[in-house]
């Protein structure tokens, strides 16, 4: 057998043997760390303003679904022999469902929606981020304004939203709606702010009985379900409540601007209806000729004239009868609902800056508006309406009337618009705008609902006849 003899390995061997292990090995690491960083450069162009926005905000949104009581009338019953025989219809009462979104704004619970989300609803339920079902209580809401607040009880502190603000939107800046549409929780769809200060009627086609103003109007696609949701900017933070859409449009959407929307849940919390800033005055939408002296070079403009300033109201010696109001605080407003509705942007106590127009010249003035005086409805009513009230206890002759009392016309102002419209004494008030009057108490509320506004619809009962019509 044959052996081969091994040759030593010297020193200068071994260390460039060690050198070439040395250099693949930092090879290797530096391949790996190229690798790592490209991936983490990759990760950072996909983890966009976008992405982070939605990531601070998603778990606070929730899932509203509503159920209500509802009585449906049917010619015949349900059951198939029903058929056969001829009955009277048959009233029924269902259940009916409904979906919506909202979102938590504080670490008590409270969760901001739209209230067409959660109105006539008989239970209200809400699925968090976490997939829990929690029942909500109805805080408060104002129809008018399209907001409610909902309470979850007995839960672990929800996360809850950034709240920023609409005051500084930019037409173009990125938005972000989430939501729930048509069931699908988690929902994000991008967009722009398309325009700001939009005026929208809703309701039905029919007759758009309500009117928002001074809303978001984006292209982030809002659909069924996303109602009461957030629209939220890159940074994460709550800017609008998603509210509307409109049907024959695509990439129209609405949102009730936050700063608006907290100001409702913050009277809504306190005081469980929102107190509007009270000035004093009736205004209404008028027609008006302005002189080529103005410097609009005359024509006419579409106005909102007051028509009356009750002598212990604020604007008392602040403004007159003809005046009309051109902006309030920097907005311009063009019709008394408008003029109405953005006076909700201001607490029932602030001071508020007005633009009026007297005699072609415009004036600023700041009116330092009140809480509606209840004790003053019936002087307010005399001196805006002409006539005085009283309540009297039911006789046995006016049997037929709801309640034990009721509230009749105790004078009228000699020429004032009620006795020009036909108003007598002793008629009593069966109903003003949409609010049925037996009490003292409900003719106040129905005043103070009436105040600010041009006129009232009444009704009242004349003998044995009821008679209605408006007090301009």
């Amino acid at each position: 057998m044959t052996f081969c003899r091994m040759r030593p390995i010297g020193i200068s061997e071994r260390l460039v043997m060690a050198i070439a292990a040395v250099f693949l090995v930092v090879a290797l690491s530096v391949g790996a760390s190229a690798r790592a960083e490209e991936t983490m450069a990759v990760h950072s162009i996909r983890e966009t303003p976008v992405v982070l926005a939605v990531r601070a905000a998603r778990d606070a949104v929730v899932n509203i679904s509503t159920e209500r009581i509802v009585q449906r009338s049917y010619l015949f019953g349900d059951d198939v022999f029903d058929s056969l025989f001829m009955h009277a219809p048959l009233s029924r009462t269902e259940k009916e469902t409904s979906l919506g979104s909202g979102v938590v704004i504080d670490n008590q619970n409270h969760i901001l929606t739209n209230a067409h989300v959660v109105r006539k609803a008989s239970r209200i339920s809400v699925k968090a981020s976490d997939g829990n079902i929690y029942e909500a209580q109805l805080a408060g809401w104002d129809v008018k304004s399209d907001i409610a607040v909902l309470k979850v009880q007995g839960a672990k502190p929800l996360p809850h939203a950034a709240i920023g603000t609409a005051k500084d939107l930019m037409i173009g800046e990125t938005v972000i709606a989430i939501g729930n549409p048509y069931g699908y929780s988690q929902t994000v769809t991008t967009g722009v702010v398309s325009a700001l200060h939009r005026n929208i009627d809703v309701g039905s086609d029919a007759t758009k009985s309500e009117s928002l103003y001074d809303l978001i109007q984006t292209d982030a696609a809002i659909n069924p379900g996303n109602s009461g949701g957030p629209l939220i900017n890159l940074a994460g933070q709550v800017v609008g409540i998603n509210t509307a859409i409109l049907n024959a449009a695509e990439g129209m959407g609405f949102a009730i601007p936050i700063d608006r929307a907290m100001r409702v849940v913050e009277d809504l919390l306190s005081y469980g209806e929102v107190h509007v800033p009270w000035l004093g005055i009736s205004t209404e939408t008028m027609q008006i000729l302005k002189s080529r002296s103005a410097s609009s070079g005359g024509g006419t403009v579409t106005a909102v004239v007051v028509t009356f300033v009750f002598s212990k109201g604020p604007a008392s010696g602040l403004m007159q009868m003809g005046d009309y109001i051109e902006r309030i605080g920097d907005a311009t407003v063009h019709s008394e609902r408008e003029f109405r509705a953005r006076l909700k942007d201001y607490k029932a106590t602030d001071s508020i800056p007005l633009t009026i127009n007297r005699n072609d010249s415009s004036i600023k003035i700041v009116v330092r508006a009140r809480q509606f005086p209840t004790k003053l409805a019936r002087q307010l009513c005399y001196e805006w309406l002409g006539f005085w009230v009283k309540e009297v206890a039911l006789s046995n002759r006016l049997l037929g009337l709801p309640g034990r009392s009721c509230v009749l016309v105790e004078k009228l102002m000699h020429g004032g618009p009620a006795e020009k419209a036909g108003l007598r004494t002793g008629d009593i008030l069966i109903q003003i705008n949409d609010k049925a009057i037996t009490t003292l108490a409900d003719f106040r509320a129905a005043i103070k609902a009436a105040s600010g506004r041009g006129g009232i619809y009444i009704e009242v009962r004349r003998g044995a006849l009821y008679l209605r019509g408006t007090i301009p």
